[in-house]
């Protein structure tokens, strides 16, 4: 029986399949995350935010081509890096304070661990709670006292938990520097507060499935970066003057809609009206409320050939 694809969550892992070119482009950013990921984690950072405008506005296609230049994406990227880790200077430099307060110098764990994070940017936000437990937990030195360990987390995870907020001044203002629009951001909040708790819910879902599809994480990380940046922006839906009247999420519930049929193997189903460019109609694997585009040698191992290649209905 087909069905028509409404549910947040299922709409942010299926949306890419609106673009006939969605393996070509999702494959490009897991190629560059796997090969150079110093250079792949900011391009799939501006990569999505050039994601935000097509979503809004309706644009045709709903990913952005690849045509505009890596390297357009890989300053984008470094912009995006900026935002978040202006954010989290804060609670760095409190820790910094504090370990020269007590005497700690720059040893070979540091410099192994900064170097470590340097290699593998893509690590890099998780670098703070490291930095914490090593302090606390294994430093041959000083330790944090656990109560100021604690406060140190839960002011860098309430900071965390802003930031989409700030991303959304940028959606909004079509600049970086609206990000750091602190008031404005948290009226975001506060004008939806349980659907941004949900966007978070919905986030935190879909990133573990694109991080532990392994050996495809690369790929899987590309993919679920661009279904948060649907999540999060799904919250501006409405908005007048920030999406427009024909906005992918409106054309994801009319004419666009994401219509799917079972196709006799488990958990799997068939989009019957999103041919790729190759005529492919994509294959998506059911996780609960989301939904999982897989790849063509995965989806060809559990579907027949004729399925794959059904006209569009």
């Amino acid at each position: 029986m087909e069905r028509i694809v409404t549910e947040p969550l299922a709409l942010a892992g299926a949306f890419v399949v609106r673009d006939p070119g969605w393996r070509r482009k999702i494959l490009l950013g897991g190629l560059l995350m796997l090969l150079v990921n110093a250079v792949g984690w900011p391009v799939a950072l501006g990569y999505r935010k050039a994601l935000i405008g097509r979503l809004l506005d309706g644009t045709d296609r709903p990913l952005p081509d690849w045509s505009t230049g890596i390297l357009h994406y890989y300053l984008d990227g470094l912009k995006a890096l900026g935002v978040i880790f202006g954010y989290l200077s804060p609670v760095y430099l409190a820790l910094a304070i504090v370990l020269w307060w007590h005497g700690v110098g720059i040893d070979r764990t540091v410099i192994l661990g900064i170097c470590f994070f340097l290699a593998c940017p893509l690590l890099s936000p998780v670098s703070f709670p490291v930095a914490v437990a090593y302090w606390t937990f294994f430093s041959p030195g000083y330790r944090l006292p656990p109560i100021l360990a604690a406060t140190l987390m839960l002011a860098c995870g309430a900071i965390v938990f802003f930031i989409p907020a700030a991303f959304l001044r940028v959606s909004q203002t079509g600049r970086y520097r609206g990000a750091f629009n602190i008031p404005a951001a948290a009226a975001t909040i506060v004008a939806n507060p349980w659907g941004y708790v949900r966007a978070w819910y919905h986030s935190v879902l879909i990133s573990v499935v694109g991080h532990v599809a392994l050996p495809l994480a690369p790929w899987g990380i590309v993919w679920c970066y661009l279904g948060i940046i649907f999540i999060f922006n799904s919250l501006l839906d409405g908005n007048s003057k920030v999406c427009g009247p024909g906005s992918w999420y409106g054309r994801l519930r009319e004419g666009d809609a994401i219509r799917i049929v079972e196709t006799g193997s488990w958990r799997l189903v068939r989009c019957v009206n999103c041919p790729d460019e190759s005529g492919r109609t994509p294959i998506l694997l059911e996780l609960g409320a989301l939904l999982v585009p897989l790849p063509d040698f995965l989806a060809r191992l559990f579907v027949p050939e004729a399925d794959l290649c059904r006209p569009r209905l």
